[in-house]
């Protein structure tokens, strides 16, 4: 499947198949070696975000991401990080580039169960507290006050309910 067959499935499922469904089942090993399920995410507002540490647009967004985390943590929202490179690189570059977000590392498989292209864009996604879509966007740079603005609405507005 070429690249651009991919991000049209990854705006369909975000912006129209998907959206309000439900997240698959999963278990994944975060890089603390602790284990998340689906179960962990009950009753919270959950930001994923997926990623790579050599792509320069992840890494210019980490520290917006990081104020976010810590704006959003005290209001029970949980910030996961997916990326395909392994743990041991992963804990490198975090030596010199601290990402508050739990990191679950070697994550391939997730990134083909939604169709998400393998591009240098980081790509954010907001599940409700039934674990359902609410929200997906590849970040061309979360700089982007739109996105920012975005996402701060629809995480105030979650926040109320």
């Amino acid at each position: 499947m070429s690249l651009s067959e991919k991000q049209a499935l990854f705006e369909d499922f975000t912006m129209q198949r998907n959206l309000f469904e439900a997240f698959p089942n999963f278990n994944f090993k975060l890089i603390s070696e602790n284990e998340i399920t689906k179960e962990n995410l009950e009753n919270k507002l959950t930001i994923f975000v997926f990623w790579s540490p050599s792509s320069t647009k992840s890494i210019e967004s980490i520290p917006k991401l990081n104020e976010m985390i810590e704006t959003y943590s005290e209001n029970n929202i949980t910030f996961y990080s997916f990326t395909e490179n392994k743990k041991k690189e992963v804990e490198e570059f975090l030596i010199g580039t601290p990402f508050y977000a739990d990191i679950i590392p070697s994550s391939n498989s997730i990134f083909e169960d939604l169709y998400l292209p393998k591009t240098n864009e980081p790509v954010i996604m907001i599940l409700d507290k039934e674990g359902k879509f609410l929200f997906g966007e590849s970040l061309n740079g979360i700089d982007n006050e739109k996105t920012v603005e975005k996402m701060d609405c629809i995480l105030s507005n979650q926040i109320l309910k």
